[in-house]
C-alpha cells in the first residue's frame, strides 16, 4: 500500500542520479533492473516517482524500469529558475542520453506527464515502440479559472499542501505557482496526436473532471493507432487508485496480449474505430 507522506517510496535502493542539460540540473531516477526494454514512466504535475510504484515492481519482471522526478519535484533539483515546457523536454531528451536508453523503449505518462510524453513521442519518432497516455488532455482551458486562482494563494498555502502531502504534491511553493502560470499555461497538444504513429494506449477514470473520459475518446479519434480504456471506479490518479489492475494493463498491452482481464472498466458510447476493452 502506498503511504502518501513516505516520498522516498519502498523502492529507494533503485534511486540514481544524473545532471543534465545547460543549467546542470540534477534528475533523481528509479532504474530497476529487468530483462526486456526499457519502460519510462513520467509523472504529472507536482507528482513524483514514488506514484508509480506499483506499475514499476510489476513491469520489472520483463522490463528494465526508468522512473523519474521531473525537475522541481521530487527529489530532484528545485531551481530558482523557468519551468516551462521546453524545460522538461531538454532535461528528459538530455536524461535519456545519460541513461543510455537503447534504440526503442516503451514510454508512458500521466497527466501533464502525458503531454510531455506525446512531445518525446513525436521528437523520438520509431524508437518509440508503445505509448500510454494516462489521465490527460489536449490542453487545459477548461480549468483556466481554477489555474488562475489558485497561482494566486498565499505561499504557506502551497507550503501547507506539500508537507501534508508529499507524494501527491511533491513540489515546494515556488515551483508550483511557476509551473501554473508556465507549463500548464502552455499546454496545447490536440493536434499533434495525429502525428503519433506508435501503438497507443489511453487509460483515465470515469470521473476524472481534470482529464475527462470525453477528453479520453477525443484522444484516440486523433490517434493513428489508439486504444481506450477507461476505469469506471477511478478519478484522476488512476494508477493509484486502480494500482494493480492498471500494472496489468500495462503488462498486457506491452507484451501485446491487451486487453487484459480484471479490474472494474466503464463502457462509453465510441465512435466508430475506437476501442474500450
Amino acid at each position: 500500500m502506498l503511504n502518501y507522506l513516505n516520498a522516498k517510496g519502498r523502492l529507494g535502493r533503485y534511486r540514481r542520479e544524473v545532471n543534465v542539460g545547460r543549467e546542470n540540473v540534477r534528475i533523481s531516477y528509479l532504474d530497476i533492473p529487468g530483462p526486456g526494454l526499457p519502460v519510462v514512466f513520467i509523472h504529472g504535475a507536482f507528482g513524483c516517482a514514488v506514484q508509480w510504484e506499483v506499475q514499476a515492481e510489476r513491469l520489472s519482471r520483463r522490463h528494465r524500469v526508468l522512473v523519474l522526478d521531473m525537475r522541481g519535484h521530487g527529489h530532484s533539483d528545485k531551481p530558482e529558475t523557468t519551468y516551462r515546457t521546453e524545460d522538461f523536454i531538454e532535461d528528459l531528451i538530455a536524461w535519456s542520453d545519460a541513461v543510455h536508453l537503447p534504440e526503442e523503449f516503451y514510454l508512458v505518462g500521466h497527466s501533464f506527464g502525458g503531454y510531455v510524453a506525446t512531445l518525446l513521442a513525436l521528437h523520438f519518432g520509431t524508437r518509440i515502440r508503445k505509448l500510454v497516455l494516462m489521465n490527460t488532455t489536449g490542453n487545459l482551458r477548461h480549468l483556466d479559472t481554477a489555474l488562475s486562482l489558485a497561482s494566486t494563494l498565499p505561499g504557506t498555502i502551497f507550503q501547507a499542501v506539500h508537507r501534508a502531502i508529499p507524494v501527491l504534491m511533491s513540489a515546494p511553493p515556488h515551483v508550483m505557482r511557476r509551473f501554473m502560470t508556465q507549463a500548464l499555461t502552455e499546454w496545447e497538444c490536440w493536434d499533434l496526436y495525429e502525428g503519433i504513429h506508435c501503438p497507443t494506449l489511453v487509460i483515465t477514470g470515469r470521473f476524472d473532471h481534470i482529464a475527462p473520459p470525453s477528453h479520453a475518446q477525443r484522444i484516440v479519434s486523433r490517434l493513428p493507432h489508439g486504444r481506450l480504456q477507461v476505469y469506471g471506479l477511478s478519478r484522476h490518479m488512476t494508477m493509484l487508485e486502480q494500482a494493480g489492475s492498471v500494472a496489468d494493463a500495462l503488462e498486457a498491452f506491452f507484451k501485446g496480449t491487451w486487453p487484459a482481464g480484471g479490474g472494474p472498466v466503464a463502457k462509453l458510447p465510441l465512435r466508430t474505430g475506437q476501442l474500450v476493452s
